[in-house]
Protein backbone atom coordinates (compact mmCIF):
# COMPACT_ATOMS: atom_id res chain seq x y z
CA UNK A 1 0.00 0.00 0.00
CA UNK A 2 1.29 3.45 -0.88
CA UNK A 3 2.04 5.80 1.98
CA UNK A 4 0.29 9.19 2.00
CA UNK A 5 3.48 10.90 0.77
CA UNK A 6 4.04 8.35 -2.00
CA UNK A 7 0.42 8.75 -3.09
CA UNK A 8 0.80 12.53 -3.16
CA UNK A 9 3.92 12.23 -5.30
CA UNK A 10 2.25 9.73 -7.64
CA UNK A 11 -0.67 12.10 -8.20
CA UNK A 12 1.46 15.26 -8.55
CA UNK A 13 0.98 16.87 -11.97
CA UNK A 14 3.90 16.90 -14.38
CA UNK A 15 5.62 20.27 -14.95
CA UNK A 16 4.21 22.46 -17.72
CA UNK A 17 6.58 24.46 -19.92
CA UNK A 18 6.27 28.18 -20.44
CA UNK A 19 8.35 29.45 -23.34
CA UNK A 20 8.77 33.18 -23.92
CA UNK A 21 10.91 35.27 -26.24
CA UNK A 22 12.49 38.27 -24.51
CA UNK A 23 14.43 40.73 -26.68
CA UNK A 24 14.95 37.99 -29.27
CA UNK A 25 16.12 35.38 -26.74
CA UNK A 26 14.12 32.25 -25.97
CA UNK A 27 13.40 31.79 -22.27
CA UNK A 28 11.97 28.83 -20.35
CA UNK A 29 10.18 28.18 -17.07
CA UNK A 30 8.53 25.07 -15.66
CA UNK A 31 5.28 25.31 -13.72
CA UNK A 32 3.88 22.75 -11.29
CA UNK A 33 0.30 23.71 -10.47
CA UNK A 34 -2.51 22.01 -8.56
CA UNK A 35 -4.67 19.80 -10.76
CA UNK A 36 -7.69 21.83 -9.65
CA UNK A 37 -7.65 25.52 -8.75
CA UNK A 38 -11.03 26.40 -7.26
CA UNK A 39 -10.07 29.92 -6.15
CA UNK A 40 -7.20 32.34 -6.87
CA UNK A 41 -4.07 30.55 -5.73
CA UNK A 42 -0.75 31.65 -4.20
CA UNK A 43 2.36 31.54 -6.39
CA UNK A 44 6.04 30.97 -5.62
CA UNK A 45 8.75 31.81 -8.16
CA UNK A 46 11.87 29.75 -7.30
CA UNK A 47 15.23 30.71 -8.86
CA UNK A 48 18.04 28.15 -9.09
CA UNK A 49 21.69 28.82 -8.33
CA UNK A 50 24.50 29.24 -10.86
CA UNK A 51 24.84 26.11 -12.94
CA UNK A 52 21.30 24.91 -12.21
CA UNK A 53 18.24 24.73 -14.40
CA UNK A 54 14.46 24.65 -14.13
CA UNK A 55 14.16 20.86 -14.04
CA UNK A 56 16.74 20.66 -11.25
CA UNK A 57 14.78 23.30 -9.33
CA UNK A 58 11.57 21.25 -9.51
CA UNK A 59 13.38 18.35 -7.82
CA UNK A 60 15.49 20.42 -5.40
CA UNK A 61 13.06 23.00 -4.05
CA UNK A 62 9.88 20.85 -4.24
CA UNK A 63 7.50 23.57 -3.11
CA UNK A 64 4.69 21.53 -4.68
CA UNK A 65 5.23 18.83 -2.06
CA UNK A 66 5.42 21.13 0.94
CA UNK A 67 2.64 23.51 -0.13
CA UNK A 68 0.29 21.59 -2.48
CA UNK A 69 -2.11 24.53 -3.00
CA UNK A 70 0.58 26.77 -4.48
CA UNK A 71 1.41 27.37 -8.15
CA UNK A 72 5.17 26.69 -8.34
CA UNK A 73 7.13 28.49 -11.05
CA UNK A 74 10.72 27.43 -11.76
CA UNK A 75 12.43 29.87 -14.17
CA UNK A 76 15.62 28.91 -16.00
CA UNK A 77 18.57 31.26 -16.30
CA UNK A 78 20.69 31.85 -19.37
CA UNK A 79 24.20 30.51 -19.94
CA UNK A 80 26.69 32.84 -18.27
CA UNK A 81 30.42 33.19 -18.76
CA UNK A 82 32.65 33.10 -15.68
CA UNK A 83 36.43 32.72 -15.22
CA UNK A 84 35.85 29.03 -14.47
CA UNK A 85 33.47 28.58 -17.38
CA UNK A 86 34.45 30.99 -20.19
CA UNK A 87 32.24 29.17 -22.71
CA UNK A 88 29.10 29.97 -20.71
CA UNK A 89 27.85 26.42 -20.28
CA UNK A 90 26.20 27.02 -16.89
CA UNK A 91 22.94 28.86 -16.35
CA UNK A 92 22.73 31.86 -14.06
CA UNK A 93 21.12 35.23 -13.45
CA UNK A 94 22.22 38.75 -14.33
CA UNK A 95 23.09 40.91 -11.33
CA UNK A 96 22.95 44.39 -12.91
CA UNK A 97 20.07 46.33 -11.38
CA UNK A 98 18.48 48.33 -14.19
CA UNK A 99 15.33 48.19 -16.29
CA UNK A 100 17.46 46.86 -19.16
CA UNK A 101 18.30 43.72 -17.16
CA UNK A 102 17.28 40.80 -19.36
CA UNK A 103 16.31 38.64 -16.38
CA UNK A 104 14.16 41.40 -14.89
CA UNK A 105 12.31 41.61 -18.21
CA UNK A 106 11.92 37.83 -18.17
CA UNK A 107 10.54 37.92 -14.61
CA UNK A 108 8.02 40.62 -15.56
CA UNK A 109 6.89 38.78 -18.70
CA UNK A 110 6.73 35.47 -16.85
CA UNK A 111 4.52 37.02 -14.18
CA UNK A 112 2.08 38.24 -16.85
CA UNK A 113 2.04 34.84 -18.56
CA UNK A 114 1.43 32.94 -15.33
CA UNK A 115 -1.47 35.25 -14.50
CA UNK A 116 -2.86 34.74 -17.99
CA UNK A 117 -2.78 30.94 -17.68
CA UNK A 118 -3.76 30.47 -14.03
CA UNK A 119 -6.07 31.98 -11.44
CA UNK A 120 -3.61 33.88 -9.24
CA UNK A 121 -4.11 35.72 -5.96
CA UNK A 122 -2.17 38.94 -6.58
CA UNK A 123 -1.63 39.42 -2.84
CA UNK A 124 -0.02 36.00 -2.42
CA UNK A 125 2.87 36.01 -4.90
CA UNK A 126 6.30 35.13 -3.48
CA UNK A 127 9.81 34.70 -4.80
CA UNK A 128 12.86 32.84 -3.49
CA UNK A 129 16.21 31.63 -4.72
CA UNK A 130 19.44 29.93 -3.73
CA UNK A 131 22.93 31.36 -4.30
CA UNK A 132 22.88 33.19 -7.65
CA UNK A 133 19.10 32.74 -7.52
CA UNK A 134 19.10 34.58 -4.18
CA UNK A 135 20.90 37.46 -5.88
CA UNK A 136 18.03 37.46 -8.38
CA UNK A 137 15.54 37.43 -5.50
CA UNK A 138 17.22 40.42 -3.82
CA UNK A 139 17.22 42.22 -7.17
CA UNK A 140 13.47 41.69 -7.49
CA UNK A 141 13.02 43.02 -3.96
CA UNK A 142 14.97 46.14 -4.86
CA UNK A 143 13.40 46.65 -8.31
CA UNK A 144 9.88 45.22 -7.80
CA UNK A 145 9.13 45.68 -4.07
CA UNK A 146 5.37 46.01 -4.56
CA UNK A 147 4.94 43.00 -6.85
CA UNK A 148 5.77 40.20 -4.41
CA UNK A 149 4.28 39.52 -0.97
CA UNK A 150 7.52 38.10 0.42
CA UNK A 151 11.10 37.16 -0.45
CA UNK A 152 13.27 34.14 0.39
CA UNK A 153 16.96 34.66 -0.51
CA UNK A 154 19.26 31.81 0.58
CA UNK A 155 23.07 31.60 0.67
CA UNK A 156 23.86 34.99 -0.86
CA UNK A 157 24.04 38.69 0.06
CA UNK A 158 22.28 41.37 -1.96
CA UNK A 159 20.52 43.94 0.24
CA UNK A 160 21.93 46.88 -1.73
CA UNK A 161 19.04 48.90 -3.09
CA UNK A 162 16.40 47.23 -0.91
CA UNK A 163 14.43 50.05 0.73
CA UNK A 164 10.87 48.71 1.20
CA UNK A 165 10.05 46.55 4.21
CA UNK A 166 8.63 43.18 3.16
CA UNK A 167 8.23 39.76 4.78
CA UNK A 168 11.46 37.81 4.30
CA UNK A 169 13.02 34.43 5.02
CA UNK A 170 16.83 34.51 4.88
CA UNK A 171 19.16 31.49 5.13
CA UNK A 172 22.91 31.60 5.84
CA UNK A 173 25.48 28.82 6.22
CA UNK A 174 28.19 29.87 8.69
CA UNK A 175 30.76 27.67 6.92
CA UNK A 176 29.82 28.72 3.40
CA UNK A 177 32.79 27.88 1.18
CA UNK A 178 31.56 29.88 -1.84
CA UNK A 179 29.97 33.10 -0.58
CA UNK A 180 31.54 35.50 1.93
CA UNK A 181 29.79 34.87 5.26
CA UNK A 182 30.55 38.31 6.70
CA UNK A 183 28.96 39.90 3.63
CA UNK A 184 25.84 37.77 4.08
CA UNK A 185 25.58 38.88 7.71
CA UNK A 186 26.05 42.52 6.67
CA UNK A 187 23.27 42.05 4.13
CA UNK A 188 21.05 40.56 6.82
CA UNK A 189 21.76 43.52 9.11
CA UNK A 190 20.62 45.86 6.30
CA UNK A 191 17.41 43.89 5.88
CA UNK A 192 16.79 44.03 9.63
CA UNK A 193 17.15 47.81 9.46
CA UNK A 194 14.77 48.08 6.49
CA UNK A 195 12.23 45.79 8.15
CA UNK A 196 12.57 47.43 11.55
CA UNK A 197 13.32 44.04 13.04
CA UNK A 198 13.25 44.04 16.81
CA UNK A 199 16.03 42.17 18.61
CA UNK A 200 16.42 39.75 20.15
CA UNK A 201 14.44 37.46 17.91
CA UNK A 202 12.28 34.57 19.06
CA UNK A 203 13.68 31.07 18.59
CA UNK A 204 11.39 28.78 16.59
CA UNK A 205 13.61 25.74 17.02
CA UNK A 206 16.92 24.55 15.64
CA UNK A 207 18.55 27.22 13.43
CA UNK A 208 15.27 29.18 13.00
CA UNK A 209 14.61 32.63 14.51
CA UNK A 210 11.73 35.05 14.00
CA UNK A 211 11.95 38.84 14.29
CA UNK A 212 8.98 41.16 14.68
CA UNK A 213 8.97 44.59 13.06
CA UNK A 214 7.39 46.59 10.25
CA UNK A 215 7.46 43.31 8.31
CA UNK A 216 8.14 39.82 9.69
CA UNK A 217 11.56 38.29 9.21
CA UNK A 218 12.68 34.72 9.76
CA UNK A 219 16.30 33.57 9.58
CA UNK A 220 17.71 30.08 9.20
CA UNK A 221 21.36 30.24 10.23
CA UNK A 222 23.19 26.94 10.56
CA UNK A 223 26.82 25.81 10.88
CA UNK A 224 26.99 24.15 7.45
CA UNK A 225 28.15 25.29 4.03
CA UNK A 226 26.70 26.64 0.80
CA UNK A 227 24.26 23.82 0.04
CA UNK A 228 20.60 24.38 0.85
CA UNK A 229 19.55 22.21 3.83
CA UNK A 230 16.56 19.98 3.15
CA UNK A 231 14.42 21.56 5.87
CA UNK A 232 14.80 25.15 4.62
CA UNK A 233 12.09 25.05 1.94
CA UNK A 234 9.49 23.45 4.26
CA UNK A 235 10.24 26.16 6.87
CA UNK A 236 10.06 28.87 4.21
CA UNK A 237 6.80 27.43 2.87
CA UNK A 238 5.26 27.61 6.36
CA UNK A 239 6.40 31.24 6.61
CA UNK A 240 5.01 32.14 3.18
CA UNK A 241 1.75 30.32 3.91
CA UNK A 242 1.30 32.36 7.12
CA UNK A 243 1.91 35.58 5.17
CA UNK A 244 -0.58 34.44 2.52
CA UNK A 245 -3.23 33.73 5.16
CA UNK A 246 -2.73 37.23 6.59
CA UNK A 247 -3.11 38.81 3.13
CA UNK A 248 -6.30 37.20 1.86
Amino acid sequence: MLTALALTLALAPAPTEIKLTIDGTDRLALVVAPAKISKPAPVVFAYHGHGGNARYSVKKFKFQETWPEVICVYPQGLPTKTPNDPQGRRNGWESTRSESNKDLKFADALMKEVKKRYSVNDKQVFTMGHSNGATMTFMLWAMRPNVYAGYGPCSAPGARGVTVSKPAFIQIGESDEIVNVDLMHWSLSQIKEVNGSKTPGKSLGKHLTEFAGKAPLQTYIYPGGHSLPDDVVPAMARFFRKIAQDQK
